[in-house]
């Protein structure tokens, strides 16, 4: 009786030890998958701010050369047909040099096109004045006239068709025009050819990580697979793609992270303000023209790689504890043997 009493007592200890083990090695496995979680969240926001923090650059260098221009000496002269000469030439070299801009005009303050200077197929022109139009009537015109002195308007990104009848995604700045009295005599309008920074996001996606820049609706403005682009049927669509999580990034007004089952997002929202092309974390801008005017730069990264991992630590600690259970069983078998193998004798 008393060697059972010592062996249930080993038997005991044995089993404590193995339980404490257990919860210790348990305690151990969600430690693991938590870091591994965070890891690659944290890989996520490190990737992702390089993107977020220079893709302002090009708009906003945009914003500043319209600003620059509207300051020059010609336009302060209280007759501009004077200056109109001047005005071309410096148009034609500013368009020349840079192929990111597809065309500048200066409108005046009845909406007739003065001076207009575009690039077409590698060449600059200056737009022969029998073929300056009035575009008195467009919306975007009526709100450039209202925008203050040294601000700019900025337009959304839409698709133009250009000269060889291909479609390619632009957006205008503008800004008013004051002579040396302080009178408004007009707008410039810079049209600018937004690929130059749409496809820094489409080319930042690889492997499980893509980049997607998309409108307060969900529709795709920059995405590695182009076909989605600026579909305005909805088949394909940021909400379409992915559901749920969609549509509580649409609807954010202050987070800049989110994840679900499959994916993890990291998101910031651009607003076109009245002074610049800006990238506002959490609340949007309050000089933003409507509320349907901001976008959405989003990097999603899939937790397959995560996944694997956790489910390699999860097959791991499966098999650490089954072969604790194993020698419980084993114990627990033997004691039960010698016991009624001394119980008969």
């Amino acid at each position: 009786m008393k060697n059972n009493l010592v062996k249930l007592g080993i038997l005991l200890l044995v089993f404590f030890l193995i339980a404490f083990n257990t919860v210790i090695d348990f305690k151990s496995y969600k430690k693991e998958i938590e870091s591994k979680r965070f890891s690659q969240i944290d890989m996520v926001k490190l990737r992702s701010l390089p993107l977020f923090l220079e893709i302002n650059n090009f708009p906003r260098g945009a914003g500043d050369d319209i600003l620059f221009l509207s300051k020059l000496n010609e336009f302060k002269n209280i007759n501009l047909s004077e200056a109109e000469n001047s005005i071309s030439n410096i148009f034609f070299n500013f368009i020349d040099q840079d192929t990111a801009y597809r065309n500048i005009s200066y409108i005046d303050a009845t909406g007739q096109e003065i001076v207009r200077v575009y690039q077409s197929n590698n060449q600059t022109i200056i737009v022969n004045k029998n073929n300056l139009q009035n575009v008195a009537a467009t919306d975007y015109f009526k709100r450039s006239l209202v925008v203050p002195s040294g601000q700019v308007a900025i337009s959304s990104i839409r698709l133009e068709e250009l000269d060889n009848g291909v479609s390619a995604p632009i957006f205008k700045y503008s800004t008013p025009v004051y002579d040396s009295k302080n009178k408004l005599k007009g707008v410039l309008e810079l049209t600018v050819q937004a690929d130059y920074f749409l496809n820094d996001i489409r080319n930042f996606s690889h492997n499980d990580e893509k980049a997607f820049l998309i409108d307060a609706k969900g529709m795709y403005l920059a995405n590695v697979d182009q076909f989605k682009e600026f579909d305005s049927t909805g088949k394909y669509n940021f909400q379409v793609d992915y559901g749920e999580a969609a549509k509580k990034i649409l609807n954010s007004t202050d987070e800049t992270f989110l994840e679900d089952e499959s994916y993890i997002y990291s998101f910031q929202k651009i607003i076109p303000s009245l002074s610049r092309f800006e990238i506002y974390k959490g609340s949007l801008s309050k000089n933003r023209a409507t509320v349907d005017d901001y976008l959405i730069l989003v990097v999603v990264s899939n937790k397959t790689s995560v996944n694997s991992a956790i489910s390699d630590i999860f097959l791991e600690k499966i098999t650490v504890w089954a072969l604790q259970v194993c020698i419980v069983v084993l114990i627990m078998t033997l004691f039960y043997f010698s016991y009624w193998k001394q119980k008969k004798i």
